[in-house]
């Protein structure tokens, strides 16, 4: 049931949710037939720190024009930065009849469309769900639109991260996990397809495979967010080492000929609630600022990430490679007995605008709940 008032309560939670099994096999040669996509790295230090122009793009703001939602979320959005915005769940089970969960939005013609983790699948690996709805809150099940049938992605095609650019094309990157039997074995990396219609996709191979020559991706890299700011292509990717799962970003106006660069933009940190994840995310623009919501979790305990404490975070940039981040998140978890309730949960998050309203959405149990921020009363 959805529940319509909120939730007047902070959940203890720590950091985030990442792309999953990691595995040492070779990558495949990145001018290998399914995929001519080629990249370099380079130190993001530089890097010059200069503001990017958006571009303006129908998808970004869910159909709310640049100067609106300035003048309606930027405040907001600071407020996060300086200790004046709260973040209060107010609807849950969004989805939950077909278990929605880690979607990525887009809004078009009147319609927010979720993409996320579906099992109904031909072969019940992971693929890509579509669900729509008029009010980004009622969402009806479309089924699955990206199946795990090539040998880059025959044991998973999910994770999606979505975008429809000016001249109408749909971007759809997702994590990809091979086939044990292919060159591709099952290491998982970043491919994507394209779409007139946002509903029959068209696979373009391998996006963007690990670099094992950085320590910090030597297990895989997935999980990706796409954003395109003027002409150039921001790909925003976790990194993991079979220890921690660290945000990267690669770039360039051409996504077959990308440059990631060498070092994560938001790493880990020892002794904090992103100590083990930095991972799955979403980017808006408003008041200037590029601003990502994006998981953490707590380090790994007895070899995996079931038991740490996740949540969700906030960062802004002025350019989409240096990021200022925030030392608390705004929403946690506590258990009965006052203590943070490990596991996962309020991880996969993305941004939504509603109602002339700023949402978070992100997993809890099997299905989606929000969260609205506004500024707080004590604020003004």
């Amino acid at each position: 049931m959805l529940m319509k008032k909120p939730l007047r309560f902070l959940l203890l939670l720590l950091p985030i949710t990442f792309g999953m099994v990691c595995c040492t096999e070779k990558s495949p040669s990145a001018t290998d037939s399914d995929s001519e996509t080629m990249y370099v790295t380079r130190d993001s230090s530089q890097t010059t720190a200069e503001t990017v122009n958006t571009a303006g793009h129908p998808d970004t703001l869910f159909g709310m024009k640049q100067e609106e939602a300035d003048r309606r979320f930027a405040a907001v959005l600071d407020g996060i930065f300086t200790k004046k915005t709260t973040e209060i769940i107010t609807d849950t089970d969004i989805g939950s009849t077909f278990h929605m969960h880690f979607p990525d939005m887009l809004y078009v013609n009147g319609e927010y469309l979720a993409y996320y983790i579906s099992y109904a699948t031909k072969t019940g690996k992971g693929g890509v769900g579509l669900a729509k709805s008029k009010n980004g809150l009622d969402f009806t099940d479309e089924g699955c639109v990206i199946e795990p049938d090539r040998d880059y992605d025959a044991n998973g095609a999910y994770f999606a991260g979505v975008w429809l650019d000016t001249d109408g094309t749909f971007y759809l990157a997702y994590e990809c996990k091979g086939r044990e039997d292919s060159p591709y074995g099952t290491l998982e990396n970043v491919a994507y397809a394209t779409s007139r219609d946002g509903i029959l996709w068209e696979k373009q191979g391998i996006l963007l495979y690990k670099d094992p020559s950085l320590s910090w991706q030597t297990a895989n890299i997935g999980t990706p967010d796409l954003y395109k700011a003027g002409n150039t292509w921001y790909v925003f990717f976790h990194g993991f080492d079979f220890q921690t799962c660290q945000i990267g970003v690669a770039h360039g106006t051409d996504l077959k000929n990308l440059t990631m660069e060498k070092s994560p933009i938001l790493p880990t940190e020892p002794d904090t609630l992103h100590s083990g994840t930095t991972g799955r995310r979403d980017i808006i623009y408003i008041g200037g600022y590029y601003y990502m919501v994006y998981e953490i979790s707590t380090e790994q305990s007895n070899g995996n990430f079931n038991q740490s404490y996740w949540t969700h975070s906030f960062a802004r940039s002025r350019d989409l490679i240096h990021w200022e981040s925030i030392e608390q998140p705004l929403i946690t978890r506590t258990a009965p007995d006052g203590k943070p309730e490990s596991g996962f949960g309020l991880d996969g998050p993305c941004w939504c605008i509603a109602d002339n309203r700023l949402f978070v959405y992100f997993r809890m149990g099997a299905s989606t709940c929000r969260a609205e921020l506004t500024l707080s009363q004590q604020s003004g």
